[in-house]
């Protein structure tokens, strides 16, 4: 009786566990001088604890072939929108900050943190420089909360990658109703298989 007890409270308790959320960025659009995506979700699921106080930057670091290895030097950012609602950006760049880091950074008006949600955001980067290769074939672009400078000792926190040429899934998180449901199946095997005994 005991065993029937834990095992109905085992899922219930499921059921009240919340999944991880997390940013989901799709729609990517390269030209030589802008990255447009869509950006939904929320930073609950993200561990930005041991990055550095105070952050406000979001990078996007690019690597592979993405980079147009003839363009150099560094140009302020445009967009369109904003990352997360209600947060405004202060300002941003593009380029190669240090001797192998070719990323943009946005600063926002705001420090980053876990009660900040993405609504189907619509947001294009660009600048005057045409930085990308249009014809990559190879490559990744990460979006991290923090300093996408390697010459930062600071930790940075990754929030979603694009590689190029693969299609983008959603990463997949079990739903807390069909884990409950999984186990109220399996409560009710054991219950047959011990009044068939």
């Amino acid at each position: 009786m005991s065993r029937l007890i834990t095992l109905i409270a085992l899922s219930f308790s499921l059921i009240t566990v919340p999944a991880k959320a997390a940013l989901i960025f799709s729609d990517l659009v390269l030209t030589d001088n802008s990255l447009t995506f869509t950006v939904d979700g929320d930073m609950s699921g993200y561990d930005l604890t041991n990055t550095y106080n105070g952050v406000t930057d979001i990078s996007i670091i690019y690597s592979g072939d993405v980079w147009n290895s003839s363009v150099s030097g560094v140009s302020s950012n445009n967009w369109t929108n904003t990352i997360f609602d209600g947060v405004a950006f202060v300002a941003g760049g593009t380029g190669l900050w240090d001797s192998n880091t070719l990323y943009s950074w946005i600063e926002l008006d705001s420090r980053v943190s876990n009660d900040m949600t993405a609504s189907n955001n619509r947001v294009t980067l660009s600048f005057t420089n045409s930085y990308f290769n249009t014809a990559a074939t190879s490559g990744q672009i990460d979006f991290i909360a923090g300093w996408g400078n390697s010459n930062s000792n600071l930790r940075s926190e990754l929030l979603g990658s694009f590689v190029i040429g693969q299609v983008q899934q959603p990463p997949q998180v079990p739903e807390p109703s069909g884990l409950a449901l999984f186990a109220t199946a399996l409560l009710a095997l054991r219950l047959l298989t011990r009044k068939a005994a």
